[in-house]
């Protein structure tokens, strides 16, 4: 059995995709560790330093919003998410936009909309966004594709792509213009691979998205967005922003809003044995 071999012994679970992950991106990491080639390395990497930005969440006052925009970028982030809702977005986005006109800007909307909100979305257009992320439900393509006709700014699915096989429909529908790439959520690193290379041979961005890894999932985020095809800033950012104490070595943001692409064995980091120990919970140990 290889890594690569994975995909078709899991063959008969259906969905289930982060345990998949979990279970393909460890065989993997192991084969590449023992001959020494890093996962960067092993997935054609094009860069050795990955432009990072950060999602902000919706706040209390638009006020708390503008002095957590100012610190990340203070921090050197080189994109802005703002997350939306109905009723708290073009206000929010309005004000950030008017505080840092030229920053990279984009909305996440978590599939809070429909396409009744129209209006929202053309007034959206007019604040010069770099996308709009998964606006309406995480099953309805054919709304997307509605919705992307009738605005000119770029939608960008993120939930809606769970496999190589839905970015393909959402390119054939129109139903957006970046893909969000998550491995996590599509299954693995393979997967993630997958989608890469259909948004690649079709001439659309995408960009990893996070889902607030510790070291182990950041490292392997880095080296999947080290790939040719993501061309837009990544959601990684540092670990002391989620962790006190991250299973590795922390993760920096460096200066110019970068982070160094891991160039070790494996995903390039090894967990901290104090670190694991501690949040531990059980152990089980599957034989052959």
């Amino acid at each position: 059995m290889s890594a690569e071999s994975l995909h078709d012994v899991f063959g008969f679970v259906r969905g289930n995709p982060m345990a998949k992950a979990t279970l393909v991106n460890a065989v993997l990491d192991a084969e590449l560790r023992r001959r020494g080639e890093s996962l960067a390395s092993y997935l054609g990497a094009a860069r050795e330093t990955i432009v990072c930005g950060v999602s902000v969440g919706i706040t209390e006052t638009a006020d708390e919003l503008r002095v957590q925009v100012d610190a990340y970028l203070a921090e050197g982030y080189r994109r802005i998410k703002l997350k939306i809702a109905p009723g708290v977005d073009l206000d929010r986005v309005a004000a950030i936009r008017a505080d840092h006109p030229d920053v990279l800007l984009s909305v996440d909307a978590n599939a809070a909309y429909t396409l009744e909100d129209l209006d929202v979305f053309r007034a959206l257009d007019d604040l010069g966004l770099l996308m709009v992320e998964q606006p309406l439900h995480h099953e309805d393509l054919v709304q997307h594709a509605k919705l992307q006709a009738q605005i000119r700014t770029d939608l960008c699915l993120d939930e809606s792509i769970r496999s190589s096989a839905d970015a393909a429909a959402a390119l054939e529908l129109g139903a957006c213009r970046i893909v969000n790439v998550k491995q996590g959520r599509v299954g693995g690193v393979f997967e993630a691979r997958a989608v890469h290379d259909v948004c690649l041979r079709a001439g659309l961005p995408v960009w990893c998205g996070g889902m607030l890894e510790t070291g182990i999932g950041r490292a392997t985020n880095l080296a999947l967005a080290a790939m040719p095809g993501f061309t837009l800033p990544n959601d990684t950012s540092a670990s002391a922003r989620y962790f006190p104490e991250d299973l590795t070595e922390p993760f920096v943001l460096d200066g110019d809003g970068t982070m160094r692409v891991p160039d070790g064995p494996g995903i390039g980091v090894v967990p901290l044995p104090e670190r694991l120990e501690a949040c531990t919970l059980r152990r089980e140990v599957l034989e052959a």
